[in-house]
């Protein structure tokens, strides 16, 4: 009975410890999800939601030089004097209930609108290349991963039958029909491969832990990618045969969505025209004077001297008054060279240089980027068309081959070769399916917006 009881313990004792893993499997994670995961955990997107957040905040700052200074403040006055009506008066209360005032320069506070509606800009744009780049390299991330472990299933796969294959040949070699050389070249092989296996499976660990730092995960959780690999679409495949002139039209056409929607490029140019603006913020001290408006709405009361009576020009109750004064203030100094205005100006104006130099090269620069994604998205899709068919060829090659070295036929190094055929072919094949959903976000990538669907 003690027997019984101990053996119903560890049973009950193993399907508490173990529950999830009798019960569930562990669900798919889609490229889609990978890369939300991404986003969400990525550190420098969410600085830069809130640097856009930060540049909103400057754009409402300088709309607040419109928006006019009102306070309200009291006083009380001690008076002492020996002649006119102020030597009637021994102290004053004023309660100023609206003291007002505006002082707007035009072309500085227009200026100082739209560099910071440049600045928000700038924010945005490159909000969206952190976010593009992320997308990216998950992307990669998530598809080197399942490139890795297809390697290590097929490298299972192959080494198990040169385990088979050496058992046979090892067989034949202890009954004298098979020679030293074929029994020497398999165990020579098989150790080859195990050394292969033994590096996919270290190249699979290090792209599950590639991927799950990029999705913020701990270093060591499991991912089971989704390894389906959609149908290529018929728009794609029409865009993948393109042949000379057509060609040529489809790129200069991906050429000048990348100069519409790349955000890089948006960001350069608004940078010019945030420099012009900074520059005229400067400029405008000496070109544009400085309009004031002062309002001011006032309760006021004196206290009369001992002995003098009040009259139609001196009272001793609260009386109220309001007064508003337009003007102007030109700062005529500025105008002279060494003000620090024409300096910070000459900055603003150096800047932009800089900038357009930088926009010139990265213009330049976009045009081969796109030829060299376009063609590594077409040389992947020809390659997915011819290695498809390979698989098959290499498949029926080994069975083949198998047959006819069990038969006699052939030897053992034949029988080999057509394993390392079959491997390559299959490596060749998932790295072209991974190779054209790299190429193709890297392709959406220097565009600046979703040409080739991803996901």
């Amino acid at each position: 009975m003690k027997r019984i009881n101990i053996a119903r313990i560890i049973i009950v004792f193993t399907i508490f410890i173990h529950p999830v893993s009798a019960q569930q499997t562990q669900e798919k994670l889609s490229v889609k999800e990978a890369v939300f995961k991404a986003l969400e955990s990525n550190n420098t997107y969410k600085s830069m939601q809130s640097r856009v957040a930060e540049t909103q905040a400057q754009l409402d700052e300088a709309w607040g030089a419109l928006w006019p200074s009102i306070a309200s403040d009291a006083s009380y006055a001690r008076v002492g004097s020996s002649f006119g009506n102020s030597k009637n008066i021994e102290a004053q209360y004023s309660i100023n209930i609206i003291n007002s005032t505006i002082t707007v320069n035009p072309g500085s506070v227009y200026n100082s609108i739209m560099a910071a509606r440049d600045g928000r800009i700038i924010a945005e744009n490159n909000l969206r290349v952190i976010r593009s780049n992320i997308e990216k390299s998950t992307i990669e991330l998530f598809y080197n991963l399942i490139l890795a472990r297809e390697t290590v299933k097929i490298q299972t796969e192959s080494n198990i039958l040169l385990k088979e294959n050496l058992k046979t040949v090892t067989k034949g070699y202890n009954q004298g029909r098979t020679s030293r050389l074929d029994y020497l070249t398999a165990k020579l092989t098989l150790t080859n491969s195990d050394t292969d296996l033994i590096n996919a499976q270290s190249d699979a660990e290090r792209a599950l832990e590639l991927l799950n730092i990029n999705l913020g995960n701990n270093i060591n959780s499991e991912i089971d990618p989704d390894s389906t690999f959609s149908d290529i679409s018929a728009d794609e495949k029409e865009v993948m045969i393109l042949e000379n002139d057509k060609k040529e039209i489809f790129v200069n056409n991906l050429v000048s969505e990348s100069l519409k929607n790349r955000p890089e490029l948006i960001m350069k140019r608004t940078a010019l025209s945030q420099y012009d603006h900074n520059k005229r913020v400067h400029s405008a001290t000496y070109i544009w004077p400085s309009f004031f408006v002062n309002g001011r709405y006032t309760n006021s009361k004196n206290d009369l001297a001992p002995g003098t009576s009040p009259s139609s020009n001196l009272t001793d109750k609260w009386t109220n008054s309001w007064s508003v004064m337009f003007g102007a203030t030109y700062k005529w100094g500025a105008l002279a060279p060494p003000d620090i205005s024409h300096a910070r100006e000459r900055q603003q104006m150096e800047k932009k240089k800089q900038a357009q130099y930088d926009l010139e090269d990265f213009i330049k620069q976009i045009n081969l980027d796109i030829i060299q994604n376009y063609l590594s998205m077409k040389a992947a899709f020809n390659s997915i068309l011819a290695q498809k068919e390979n698989v098959n060829i290499a498949e029926e090659n080994m069975k083949a081959a198998q047959i006819q070295f069990n038969s006699g036929v052939i030897d053992n190094n034949k029988l080999l070769d057509a394993n390392v055929r079959l491997i390559t072919t299959k490596k060749n094949y998932i790295q072209s399916l991974v190779s054209y959903s790299i190429a193709k976000s890297a392709l959406n990538n220097v565009i600046g917006r979703e040409i080739f669907n991803l996901y």
